[in-house]
């Protein structure tokens, strides 16, 4: 058992999981679609869940988040379908060339069908507005073994010194915490490290005296956890 299992144990018992905390979770329990779940880990870029809800919730309404539907949709539609989750521009152009991608058909098949995460995350990304995390966050859905790393992640396993206070490279911050972590876990460990970083471990103002891992963490109420994480 790695650090992080540890950290996933004690986290499991003290911190809940709501329905409502993750949309592509959501999402993807609902439909098994990683085309729809694709398109609501889009629209949680840089904004809140509730935003994100909101906009699929909007988007499914006006226009039906089905890849014809989007491809055949004006930019103005979709951007007002999407408003409530912000960057609607970026997002309504990244949703409709994925939908592009996705009319063809067999696409989304044939590329889940291949087991290298390089090769998936590689055809992903080619999508302009969706970056490895993005990509990553439908690929733990799908039950790969990887951890996306948003910015709560990132504060989170630099604190628990996971990785080094300068490390910026997204490959290596995955690989260490890959290392820390049963493959079978990371889906568990993804949900609840952003809750913690929601919760307690705070960009600034951090919790540390209600968090459940301050026995744990070397960062507990010291300048480093007040620190700014970029």
């Amino acid at each position: 058992m790695g650090f992080l299992d540890q950290v996933l144990t004690r986290l499991k018992e003290s911190m809940n999981i709501d329905e409502e905390d993750f949309i592509a979770r959501k999402i993807y329990l609902e439909t098994r679609d990683p085309f729809k779940t694709l398109v609501a880990a889009i629209l949680s870029q840089n904004t809140r869940e509730s935003n994100a809800f909101k906009a699929y919730e909007r988007l499914e309404k006006m226009v039906g988040v089905d890849p014809e539907k989007i491809y055949e949709a004006e930019y103005s539609i979709l951007e007002e379908a999407i408003r409530p989750a912000g960057l609607s521009l970026m997002k309504s152009r990244a949703i409709k060339f994925l939908a592009w991608r996705a009319r063809k058909k067999g696409w989304f098949e044939n590329l889940m069908s291949s087991n290298n995460i390089e090769d998936i995350r590689k055809k992903l990304t080619s999508v302009p507005g969706i970056g490895i995390k993005t990509a990553d966050v439908l690929l733990v859905n799908l039950g790969f073994p990887v951890v996306p790393i948003d910015t709560h992640v990132r504060r989170v396993i630099r604190r628990l010194g996971i990785v080094d206070d300068g490390e910026k490279n997204y490959i290596r911050m995955q690989k260490k915490i890959l290392e820390n972590i049963s493959l079978d876990n990371c889906l568990d460990l993804h949900f609840y490290l952003i809750k913690l970083g929601r919760t307690y471990c705070r960009d600034s103002k951090p919790l540390c005296d209600k968090c459940p891992l301050n026995d744990l963490c070397p960062s507990r109420n010291s300048e480093d956890s007040g620190r700014q994480v970029a």
